[in-house]
């Protein structure tokens, strides 16, 4: 039985993260595995379910209320899908007629809240990006939100604040050269050119672990900040 055990400690544990599609078929083994437990004979777990209806009735019971939460929390990660292909294509306003209904379903999934930030910025409400963008944080500190939430910041003229979010967002990916060429854009941009030499400085000896096309364009364009404010150059 202790195979029978161990199912059951591990569906407990899963369930404490966030694993919403993989749920469902974890769900059924939990189901096989109390059915397990419940029958007299475990080598033959179907057929003496009646050796004790009390638990086996509980079991079951808590095991379907699992797997219906579960499969309701997968539908609205499907539609939150439904709602991401539609703002690719432009159309923020029916992205958020879907996502707002699903809001407490998914109140702890931060990928619904980046996607209903990303609805919003398509929008020009960048305050209530900022407030779901928040949301997200709560839930996944991941360096996308960073950036999302500096665009936000840098729509509004708050570069500083753009700054930190980037600062950030090195800081959680230090060996990438995103958040190095956004910080160099964002001193461009307000004509910070010292601290705009200094990133692409940092970009062109940065060394990746892979050399992608986007590492190659990321030290072109920073050679040619450089080339453009030579007297900047140390």
């Amino acid at each position: 039985m202790i195979p029978t055990y161990a199912g059951i400690v591990a569906y407990i544990l899963m369930s404490f993260i966030n694993f919403t599609l993989q749920a469902i078929p974890v769900t059924l083994v939990f189901l096989f595995y109390t059915t397990v437990l419940a029958s007299k004979d475990s080598f033959v777990p179907f057929r003496n379910l009646c050796v004790n209806p009390v638990i086996t009735a509980l079991l079951l019971f808590a095991s379907f209320g699992l797997l219906s939460t579960q499969i309701e929390k997968a539908v609205a990660m499907h539609k939150t899908k439904s709602a991401q292909d539609l703002i690719k294509k432009g159309d923020a306003k029916h992205a958020l007629e879907i996502l707002k209904p699903l809001s407490l379903s998914l109140q702890r999934e931060s990928s619904y809240w980046t996607q209903s930030a990303n609805a919003q910025m398509q929008l020009h409400k960048y305050n209530d990006a900022l407030q779901a963008l928040n949301t997200a944080w709560l839930y996944s500190s991941t360096p996308e939100i960073c950036y999302l939430k500096a665009k936000c910041y840098e729509m509004q003229s708050q570069y500083l604040m753009a700054e930190e979010e980037y600062q950030l967002a090195s800081q959680l990916e230090p060996m990438r050269m995103r958040p190095y060429m956004a910080l160099m854009k964002l001193y461009q941009k307000i004509d910070e050119f010292e601290k705009a030499s200094l990133m692409a400085q940092y970009l062109i000896t940065f060394k990746p672990k892979i050399e992608s096309s986007n590492a190659k364009k990321y030290k072109e364009q920073a050679s040619l900040l450089l080339a453009r404010n030579r007297p900047l150059n140390f």
